[in-house]
């Protein structure tokens, strides 16, 4: 999910050509250079002088977009999370992969931590932490 902070800094494809779309990425694995590449091959082909940004884990990435050193980055829905409660609301998705469109989360509370809902109690803090899992089938 692409996540920019308001304004965004694109003007227009004709801007300048010094000026480029700084866009945050998480290396989880060597292709996402790969994918990047590609990425900026297809802006580039519009006109739109982008460049990526690589992140070894979503939280500093979170930070360089709340910090405006990225223009855009390609978050995660738990790292979106934290970006629009930490922005106010002022960061929105401007895109999402079809693969990422069936994605849902599941909480799972142990039976003897009282919580029998996710609405439980509105003084129930609830800890989320992702990890990026990989398993071969």
């Amino acid at each position: 999910m692409f996540c920019a902070r308001i304004p965004a800094t694109v003007q227009s494809a004709s801007m300048a050509k010094t000026q480029r779309i700084a866009v945050g990425a998480v290396a989880y694995d060597p292709k996402v250079v790969t994918i990047w590449e590609m990425i900026n091959d297809f802006f580039r082909a519009r006109g739109i002088p982008s460049d990526y940004v690589l992140f070894s884990n979503y939280e500093a990435q979170v930070e360089a977009l709340l910090s405006r050193s990225i223009d855009i980055a390609w978050n995660t829905n738990l790292a979106y999370v934290r970006v629009h409660r930490r922005s106010g609301g002022r960061c929105k998705v401007l895109a999402m992969r079809d693969t990422d469109v069936e994605f849902t989360s599941i909480l799972i509370a142990g039976t003897n931590t009282g919580i029998t809902s996710i609405w439980t109690s509105a003084s129930t803090a609830i800890r989320v932490r992702a990890k990026l899992r990989c398993w071969k089938r």
